[in-house]
């Protein structure tokens, strides 16, 4: 009989958290590089990148990052170990951020001096942050396929009320 050892299964709480992690680095990356086609376009004295709107190509290069994240992630799971029972590490992480957006937005108001003018830049990263982890908590449950525990449906919940409340 098999036995497998402790260290072949996987946590899905740190994997997605890797996962976004990664994404995020991906955006970083999409961005430099977008930065550089642009500004290669511009000094070549091209009209359509002078009028092209940079975000266009942040979003095609980004979007092809992405697909090498979902890749690896279908892999790991076609190789089908098991699943350790998730540590809650991303539970946390989501928690702690979904919560420094609700406060934010709940301080909003007393942010408006004029010295206060990196907040919005502040909130936005969260914004992009929280929005991949629980895009990267929804992926890595639906291709294991696991169903969600109520730590899942917690976290994932106060990620919606954050976005809702970082909105309004």
């Amino acid at each position: 009989m098999h036995v497998r050892d402790e260290a072949e299964t996987i946590d899905l709480s740190a994997l997605a958290l890797r996962l976004a992690v990664q994404s995020v680095g991906y955006g970083l990356l999409a961005l430099f590089a977008a930065a550089v086609i642009l500004l290669i376009g511009v000094l070549a004295g091209s009209e359509y990148f002078k009028t092209t709107p940079g975000w266009l190509w942040v979003g095609a290069i980004w979007l092809f990052l992405e697909m090498e994240v979902v890749r690896r992630l279908c892999r790991i799971a076609a190789s089908t170990p098991p699943v350790r029972k998730s540590t809650r590490t991303l539970h946390a992480v989501e928690l702690s951020v979904a919560g420094f957006l609700i406060v934010y937005s709940l301080a909003r108001p007393y942010l408006a001096a004029p010295d206060a003018a990196s907040y919005p830049i502040v909130k936005q990263l969260f914004e992009i942050f929280i929005g991949v982890l629980a895009f990267c908590h929804c992926l890595v449950l639906a291709i294991f396929r696991r169903k969600p525990d109520r730590w899942d449906v917690g976290a994932l919940g106060i990620s919606l009320a954050a976005g809702i409340a970082a909105l309004v």
